[in-house]
């Protein structure tokens, strides 16, 4: 695995898609990660239709959207019906 040096990091690096419930741990993650070089390329997380809100913590995704700019990194969404998430 390639690793940056610094957090801007060059487009040949390898990046690590990170798993992002929206809480604390996860940002405490992507701050170890950031510290050992490790490149975040970004943030994974399941997002309810129905309510359109972070499925782990139940915050809005706009709260996610604004997590994601403010480190930085891509938001990537993965949307589930109520249905299926029950």
């Amino acid at each position: 695995m390639h690793r940056c040096t610094a957090i801007g990091c060059t487009a040949n690096t390898v990046k690590t898609l990170l798993a992002w419930s929206s809480g604390k741990d996860s940002a405490w993650t992507l701050h170890v990660l950031r510290l050992q070089g490790i490149a975040v390329g970004a943030l994974l997380t399941t997002i309810n239709q129905a309510v359109d809100r972070v499925a782990m913590h139940g915050v809005r995704a706009s709260l996610l959207d604004a997590q994601a700019d403010a480190a930085g990194i891509s938001a990537l969404e993965n949307s589930v019906a109520v249905a299926l998430y029950k």
